[in-house]
């Protein structure tokens, strides 16, 4: 009965991936089988034309191009506030995380190494009696530094990591210098692609 209920399973997903293409075919914002690639020199890749979060009507979303990991590994996000920063980092790891799971991403195209690691951290909130926001997130990013060090010492396996508006729990000119201060650090890891 168990096997039945995993074939049924498995059908009925990949039944909802085919409706998924098949309804994104009459749309500027399209879903499409990425290619897995093997690292040429040992670091990550993450390519996608078109992309979009999926959470938005791709009817009338506004779709982007995006390649990390030949020339630039880092990218550092700003603008107004309500911009769509947070929408398009969320997009980009959800690229990753939708091609590792399902075999397909909102984007006409896309190509990746496989991430071990995927990090997405887009709220931080600080813990009533315990750490302070700022204490919080700053230990976010240790484990971070620590997982990306584990891996890179494992092999050099991959690691995503998308954060919006780290260390943003105190004085701005103190946090953004050492938020900078941390993400060149972490920028120095050619096994890791990072999006602030």
């Amino acid at each position: 009965f168990t096997k039945l209920l995993r074939f049924i399973s498995r059908l009925d997903a990949i039944m909802s991936i085919v409706k998924a293409l098949r309804a994104s075919a009459k749309n500027q914002a399209k879903y499409s089988i990425p290619k897995f690639l093997k690292p040429e020199d040992g670091k990550p890749y993450l390519f996608a034309k078109k992309f979009w979060h999926p959470t938005l009507d791709p009817r009338k979303v506004v779709t982007n191009d995006i390649e990390l990991g030949k020339s630039n590994r880092c990218i550092i996000l700003t603008g107004a506030n309500a911009g769509g920063k947070t929408t398009w980092m969320q997009a980009v790891v959800l690229i990753a995380v939708l091609a590792q799971t399902f075999g397909i991403v909102p984007a006409s195209s896309a190509a990746l190494t496989p991430f071990k690691a995927i990090i997405s951290d887009t709220k931080s909130e600080g813990t009533i009696g315990a750490e302070s926001l700022y204490e919080n997130e700053v230990r976010k990013l240790v484990d971070i530094t620590q997982t990306i060090q584990n891996l890179k010492a494992d092999g050099g396996k991959h690691v995503l990591i998308g954060i919006d508006e780290p260390l943003k729990g105190s004085n701005n000119d103190q946090t953004d210098v050492a938020a900078f201060d941390a993400f060149a650090k972490l920028g120095a890891y050619d096994n890791a692609i990072i999006i602030v």
